[in-house]
């Protein structure tokens, strides 16, 4: 079969000329597109589409015309006499698929023969691999075993486990474990509050106090964070001091006194400080909008294009007054359209009875009268029959086109069908995984990693911490730090990376000894809200408020070079895609916007 289509695709790029008859002039005809080539693996249908060379003679039309299944070419190469590669599984239908798609506990085959029980019973798992019990040659790799995911159909990868907390660890009543340290810290570690039970009552002095008992250096008191889950130390504070505000000359400073926001977002109808400060109508009442917004009865802003949306926006819904009538459009497949948009449900439609102004409910050639019993109605998958009319319909995993044909939906094209790997088949679509990695039990789509547990890093200021995703276990990496805001990993070498803006400096640390960090950047840095690494070239990017630019160096602080300093206003957050050579940043200037470049600064 393979040799068959290369032969019509062969023939399909002969070389061929055009004449004319007398008296006749050839000419460019510049109104017609370029057809695109298909590739080595496709095969063009009669009407320039290109199909997957499996789909060719499998006895199902992809092609609109029906090309793929032209008995011409398929003569002796029907799919119940195709064979199939020594790597492949030949479904009952005849179609081929990968040999690794078999026993996987998802159907490929449209007859569901690669999950067929008794050949599935007859896999056996590998040493390195856990057996399910209820379900014969279901397996799972041994590391899975034990991480509080019950990967297992039936969870018996999770039973028996009896896993206690270490010496230097706290047990939770749920059975989780934090630091001991963590114990009577008033920080609700254990989530069910056990490790703050039983606590002995706290005087602090000369520290300063919570209400919750919490005791933390008087120096945190009015520095802007909130250490006191009520917020009790920022409380009573000078409202304006210049060495205490961390906002830049263009913000404001919401009345938290943390937070801060453009000055361009202040009273624009949208509440973009925690506590609602910047719309309030202190600072709203002689704002006029701009030519872009809405102005609300109250005064306050919306964007324009949400003025007569159906849905009211304004705090008063004085958006949604004086605006006309849609013309609604009526639902074919429940609905029957009367005209000017007055829709009735299709069960009042040939049921004898006017509905519709001028009896367009009940037309005397239709009702009555099945289309789908002509010629499927003109439709390639589905026709549903309904009083006075009908509509096509097609198959899960299709899309309707031009009213009555079928195409397939390529799910890879939508972002987040696959965390990995992603592969296309007609009707639906399937997700590998890289190696090192196993399709999730739990989520077919998702991918996991066969060793190890993956962990969360996160900055709170005064330190970095790691929590596991299987475990929930959290410990802090690094400790002591004053404004640890952006930060980075390194998975190859096990190092992080992360700027303080209060110091003013990038440091690294190892991660498993975190304390022991060095200086990276010390000088010529300001506000470094965003840092990101390149673990191919052993680069770290970090953005400059302060300085408005975007640069690099190498690991160790060399080689350092700014990429990007012209029209950017408050580069904050920044993210590279090294192995497409891409970096991309958020600018939160007079202008906001999610900008790209290449990572040496090009193609911006």
């Amino acid at each position: 079969m393979i040799s068959r289509y290369v032969i019509l695709v062969t023939f399909s790029t002969l070389l061929c000329f055009c004449t004319c008859v007398l008296n006749s002039n050839l000419e460019i005809n510049t109104t017609k597109e370029a057809i695109s080539p298909c590739t080595s693996r496709q095969f063009r249908c009669g009407d320039n589409k290109c199909i997957p060379v499996s789909f060719v003679c499998d006895n199902e039309k992809d092609c609109l015309d029906g090309s793929d299944e032209n008995p011409k070419i398929c003569v002796g190469g029907s799919a119940e006499n195709r064979t199939c590669n020594a790597d492949e599984f030949r479904c009952t239908s005849g179609k081929c698929i990968p040999q690794r798609w078999q026993c996987d506990n998802e159907k490929d085959c449209s007859d569901g023969s690669d999950e067929d029980p008794q050949s599935c019973q007859k896999k056996t798992c590998s040493l390195d691999e856990f057996t399910c019990r209820s379900k014969e040659g279901e397996c799972v790799p041994l590391t899975w075993m034990c991480d509080d995911n019950q990967d297992c159909s039936d969870g018996s990868d999770e039973k028996s486990c009896n896993e206690t907390c270490r010496s230097d660890e706290f047990t939770c009543k749920n059975g989780k474990c934090i630091q001991l340290r963590w114990v009577c810290d008033s920080d609700n570690d254990c989530v069910d509050n056990s490790d703050e039970e039983n606590c002995p009552v706290n005087d602090c002095p000369p520290e300063f106090q919570c209400k919750d008992k919490f005791c933390f250096p008087k120096k945190w008191r009015c520095d802007g964070e909130y250490d006191c889950s009520d917020g009790k130390d920022e409380q009573g504070c000078p409202k304006t001091n210049p060495k205490l505000s961390f906002c830049l000359s263009n913000e404001y400073e919401c009345a938290d006194r943390f937070t801060c926001i453009h000055k361009n977002w202040l009273c624009d109808g949208s509440k973009d400080c925690p506590d609602g400060s910047d719309e309030s109508l202190e600072n709203c009442q002689n704002i006029t909008c701009r030519v872009d917004q809405f102005q609300c009865k109250d005064r306050s802003c919306i964007p324009g294009h949400l003025h007569c949306s159906g849905h009211p926006d304004c705090p008063d819904g004085s958006d949604e007054e004086e605006c006309g009538t849609p013309v609604q459009e009526c639902d074919t497949k429940t609905q029957f359209d009367c005209g000017d948009g007055q829709c009735i449900p299709l069960s009042q439609v040939c049921d004898g009875k006017q509905h519709c102004p001028n009896f367009e409910d009940e037309p005397s050639d239709k009702c009555g009268v099945n289309e789908c019993h002509n010629n499927n109605g003109g439709c390639q998958h589905k026709c549903i029959d309904t009083p006075a009319s009908y509509y096509c319909d097609c198959h899960q995993g299709y899309k309707l086109v031009n009213h009555t044909a079928c195409k397939d939906i390529d799910e890879c094209d939508i972002p987040g069908s696959c965390s990995q790997i992603c592969i296309n088949d007609r009707g639906g679509y399937k997700c590998e995984c890289y190696p090192g990695y196993m399709r999730d039990p739990r989520n077919v789509t998702r991918c996991k990693a066969i060793e190890g547990h993956a962990s969360l890093l996160f900055a709170r200021r005064r330190e970095i911490r790691k929590i596991s995703l299987d475990h929930h276990e959290m410990t802090s990496i690094v400790n002591e730090t004053n404004s640890a805001t952006a930060l980075d990993f390194v998975f190859r070498t096990g190092m992080i990376f992360w700027s303080d803006v209060t110091d003013k400096k990038i440091y690294k640390a190892p991660i498993d000894e975190g304390n022991e960090r060095t200086t990276v950047i010390s000088d010529d840095i300001t506000t470094s809200d965003g840092l990101a690494v390149d673990w191919i070239y052993n680069h770290i990017y970090w953005t400059d408020t302060g300085r408005n630019t975007i640069e690099l160096s190498n690991f160790d602080g060399k080689m350092r070079m700014v990429l990007i300093k012209d029209d950017v206003d408050e580069p904050r957050a920044i993210a590279l895609n090294p192995m497409e050579g891409w970096m991309f940043w958020t600018d939160w200037g007079i202008n906001p916007k999610i900008e790209r470049a290449g990572m040496d600064g090009s193609h911006r």
